[in-house]
């Protein structure tokens, strides 16, 4: 059993492109990260059967943000903030033989500086204090 997890955070900048995506997921695969965050990646809901699909492993996807498990020892379940937060993806990871689940999450903070700074004012009483 592994003692720790590696994790990689990107902004990917859109996987829309059926080319483009393959090529990052194939790319990701290749790395040796447990747990990958991704934010920016424009999902859509008619995407999930595809995506999910082509990325072969556990996931979790939203309209802004993945999260991908390359290690089949690891679970995930997605994980809802009370009320639900805009461009956050939260999930409880769970590891084969492991005594505690962790949750992991990714935050598609937006670019412009007002909203930027308004976002992340108002996420730390967004999530919630069990989290």
């Amino acid at each position: 059993m592994k003692s720790h997890l590696q994790f990689l955070s990107l902004n990917i900048n859109g996987l829309r492109d059926d080319v483009r995506r393959r090529g990052v997921f194939c790319w990701l695969k290749q790395l040796s990260f447990d747990i990958i965050l991704l934010q920016d990646i424009r999902y859509q809901e008619g995407d999930n059967f595809v995506w999910s699909q082509e990325w072969g492993m556990a996931a979790l996807w939203s309209s802004h943000n993945a999260i991908l498990l390359t290690n089949r020892d690891l679970s995930i379940t997605k994980v809802d903030p009370t009320p639900d937060v805009d461009r956050l993806l939260l999930g409880k990871v769970c590891m084969e033989g492991s005594q505690g689940d962790i949750i992991v999450g990714s935050v598609y903070v937006p670019a412009e500086r007002a909203m930027k700074r308004r976002y992340l004012s108002n996420l730390p009483g967004s999530v919630g204090s069990d989290l």
